[in-house]
């Protein structure tokens, strides 16, 4: 198995879970009536959570991060709740259901402190950026808060109050 860089890790998570998610689908659309609506709110909810990751991935600015990363959370709460509900209502549910609600609930945990640390100071999660791959690239690169980015390292610049 391939180890992934770590800010790579909650991406990973999301699209593995996007992609049971997907198979639970499958099984509760050709049920039909109910089980089917759920269906397509679960697939919904769950790949939204994973695409909202990727963008936050590619923000440009900790504001960006921010929004995109609670989107990522109301998804992943969203789909926490049809979950339960599968789990509480359906007679023969998939048997997957269970452990994907689990997962669920960590995704929800880890998204929640992602979001505290990134809103707890003005510099906690600019340095994030900076180890993403493409920011890595940049020699010199200017955010629109002001800070400078130098290899990795964030320096408040000559235009910062």
């Amino acid at each position: 198995m391939t180890t992934l860089p770590h800010d790579r890790d909650i991406q990973e998570r999301a699209f593995q879970f996007a992609c049971r998610v997907v198979a639970v689908t499958e099984i509760l659309i050709p049920r039909g009536g109910i089980a089917a609506r759920i269906g397509y709110q679960l697939f919904d909810a769950r790949t939204s959570l994973g695409a909202n990751l990727e963008e936050a991935s590619g923000a440009v600015s900790k504001r960006e991060f921010i929004a995109k990363a609670g989107i990522s959370l109301k998804e992943a709460r969203e789909s926490w709740f049809w979950l339960r509900l599968i789990a509480a209502t359906m007679r023969s549910m998939p048997a997957d259901v269970p452990a994907m609600r689990d997962e669920s609930n960590e995704l929800v945990s880890i998204l929640t402190a992602i979001l505290r640390n990134a809103r707890s100071s003005p510099d906690r999660g600019l340095r994030a950026f900076c180890h993403h791959r493409a920011w890595r690239r940049a020699t010199f690169c200017i955010l629109p808060s002001a800070f400078y980015c130098r290899h990795s390292t964030f320096d408040r610049g000559p235009f910062s109050r």
